[in-house]
């Protein structure tokens, strides 16, 4: 569930279920965007997400991959989505151009996360994020 309110109170909700036990899989299209979900009951960081280990995965660094047309992440947060990308000459994620390691920023329990591919080839490709407990 991804929500926004203009209201100045705060909303509660509560869902109900198990908790996870086993690798989270999401599929993600190779082209325009895919939303996926903070899966786990604990926050989680970008970095955690391991997205950067996939073997499909563009980063910044790969032969004639700019942050341009690099795969790209988004978190929400105070009330913006933040666009990153993963530098794999640097080693770490990183938010526009600003050389500073973002793979601590935070995914808090609930939130939601926009990928976004501009692989040509069509393909739906499938994640394996790792237990975080």
């Amino acid at each position: 569930i991804i929500y926004s309110r203009v209201g100045a109170d705060d909303i509660e909700y509560v869902l109900t279920g198990s908790v996870p036990m086993e690798l989270y899989q999401p599929v993600i299209s190779a082209t325009g965007f895919t939303s996926i979900a903070s899966y786990f009951p604990v926050d989680q960081t970008l970095g955690s997400l391991g997205l950067h280990n996939l073997s499909w995965w563009r980063s910044v660094g790969d032969p004639g991959v700019t942050i341009a047309d690099a795969d790209t992440v988004y978190l929400y947060s105070a009330g913006f989505w933040n666009a990153y990308h993963y530098n794999a000459t640097a080693g770490h994620w990183r938010k526009g151009a600003v050389p500073v390691d973002q793979s601590s920023a935070v995914i808090s329990v609930g939130d939601g996360v926009l990928i976004s591919r501009g692989d040509l080839s069509g393909n739906v490709e499938q994640a394996s994020v790792a237990l975080p407990y």
